[in-house]
């Protein structure tokens, strides 16, 4: 990321604030020693510039582990500089389609640090369906739809990827994953069969520019209607959605 000139006047304690919320592009979790230790103030102002974040919901804070972690309002703010984003719009009449095609609920995401986040929806006309989950994040390990992109990054974009987030996610094995990516790239596309949610199946498909994935397309139906055979259909389908995406953010770069 490029910065900006630093400003000449004194704005220390804003500063922090953001170098705080930066350093959750890399981390699960914070600490407040970690948080003074990085910024080189007390663990007093470390915590009160927690508690402020806690406060207004940007971060939230676990009392038993004595950690903090992003917040829901955080992930709100991220979806709404999303929706005004230009693959977001540019997905939305394929995501329509492939809602209506497959009557599930169909999301688009992308790589946030560790997670993935969901930042555009088209819902079935099922009455039990998955839920919208816009602006909210998951472990992209653990998701289809993350598992989709990350299959797809550059041999060093990966290493890369997993040098920042192995160290800080507990239920992370590097050797497993690497050989879920593998499956993925062989098959096509990834499968959540009840892995992050007992009661819901996920199947998600890379958006792929230059040989690398940009974002995925992802849909969702309830466990209690999800076999191998949705599975197939659904990987088909999801696949050749999000390969038209591909080819008209192609065309859409040629013609500007």
């Amino acid at each position: 990321m490029v910065e900006n000139a630093r400003p000449s006047y004194p704005v220390s304690s804003a500063d922090n604030v953001v170098r705080v919320l930066l350093m959750l592009q890399h981390a699960e979790t914070l600490r407040v020693t970690t948080v003074a230790n990085d910024l080189g103030v007390s663990h007093s102002t470390a915590h009160r510039l927690l508690a402020v974040l806690v406060h207004r919901g940007l971060i939230e804070h676990d009392e038993r582990r004595r950690t903090y972690q992003r917040g829901a309002g955080l992930a709100a703010l991220a979806a709404a500089i999303l929706r005004n984003d230009g693959l977001a719009q540019r997905a939305k009449p394929t995501l329509d389609s492939l809602a209506e095609q497959l009557d599930e609920t169909v999301h688009l995401t992308l790589l946030r640090a560790s997670r993935v986040m969901f930042v555009a929806v088209a819902e079935g006309s099922r009455a039990v369906r998955a839920a919208d989950r816009t602006g909210t994040t998951l472990p992209a390990h653990r998701t289809a739809a993350g598992k989709a992109i990350l299959a797809w990054l550059s041999p060093d974009g990966l290493e890369r990827w997993l040098r920042v987030v192995e160290p800080a996610v507990v239920d992370f094995d590097r050797g497993d994953l690497v050989r879920d990516l593998a499956a993925v790239r062989a098959r096509g596309f990834a499968v959540n069969r009840g892995d992050t949610e007992p009661d819901l199946w996920a199947v998600a498909a890379p958006v792929i520019e230059a040989g690398i994935a940009v974002a995925s397309i992802t849909v969702g139906r309830p466990a209690s209607r999800a076999d191998e055979e949705w599975v197939a259909e659904a990987g088909h389908a999801v696949a050749a959605a999000a390969q038209l995406l591909a080819e008209s953010l192609v065309a859409d770069h040629r013609i500007n």
